[in-house]
């Protein structure tokens, strides 16, 4: 799968809840509903379609259980956003799996950094919150979905 064929099929959706909000989106398995989250993401932040792939980082991150897991891989998106001014609009989880016990996922990040005469700011995200997170194996497409505070 390339980068620009997951940005060209966009599958997530954003729903209002009070301060926060959800980000919702599905895919065929975990690696495409979690890169399509991850895409979203990228999407509440920042709202143009014109985020070029200068920049590629690999993600790497292992959690206990699958829904720490997607906390984990979000929460290393937001850090490189804070700390780095790094936006993504590509993002590919290569690899999901669980080995004696642990939970671990193998992404690169495409983007580059945040320029205000470029980029149309979005929503400035807070944090990945666990509350009432679903990650979810329904008749073969996985559903996820995770609220997002702002």
């Amino acid at each position: 799968m390339s980068f620009k064929s997951v940005v060209m099929t966009r599958k997530f959706k954003f729903t209002e809840h009070s301060a926060d909000v959800y980000i919702e989106t599905s895919g065929n398995n975990l690696e495409e509903a979690f890169s399509s989250i991850a895409i979203g993401l990228g999407f509440l932040i920042i709202e143009s379609d014109n985020v070029d792939d200068k920049v590629e980082k690999k993600i790497i991150v292992e959690s206990e259980d699958m829904e720490s897991l997607l906390f984990d891989f979000l929460s290393e998106i937001l850090i490189f956003q804070d700390a780095e001014s790094l936006i993504f609009h590509n993002v590919i989880v290569e690899k999901i799996e669980k080995n004696k016990g642990i939970w671990s996922l193998i992404a690169k990040a495409k983007g580059e950094k945040f320029n205000p005469k470029k980029h149309k700011q979005g929503t400035h995200v807070k944090a990945i919150t666990y509350h009432n997170m679903e990650i979810k194996n329904q008749k073969g497409k996985f559903k996820v979905r995770v609220l997002v505070d702002i």
